[in-house]
């Protein structure tokens, strides 16, 4: 019996290599951005032509992390969520430490 990947080709990733973010990814580099610019410009300023002029990340790449505008705000506001609870737990267990 023939294994399927002795008939197959392999397939091989399409497109170019990621260049080096930092570390981060392009979700993340995009949301940070966002964040900056929705803090000292407001959500009107906020486009997605802007994001990719000011990340270098191209526009296409952008919306396929956030289709729409209102994708992209509410990841913002998700993940500023997640940086309230954690600082909240991190005062509880101080509280809880001092309490005992």
């Amino acid at each position: 019996m023939t294994k399927t990947s002795e008939i197959l080709p392999i397939k091989k990733k399409v497109g170019r290599p990621a260049k080096n973010l930092n570390g981060k990814t392009v979700r993340q580099i995009v949301l940070d951005e966002a964040r900056k610019l929705v803090s000292q410009h407001g959500t009107d300023s906020l486009s997605f032509d802007r994001l990719s002029k000011e990340t270098g990340i191209a526009k296409g790449t952008i919306l396929y992390q956030f289709k729409r505008k209102e994708d992209l705000l509410l990841a913002l506001l998700q993940a500023h969520a997640s940086e309230l609870e954690a600082k909240f737990k991190t005062v509880e267990k101080k509280i809880e430490v001092l309490g005992n």
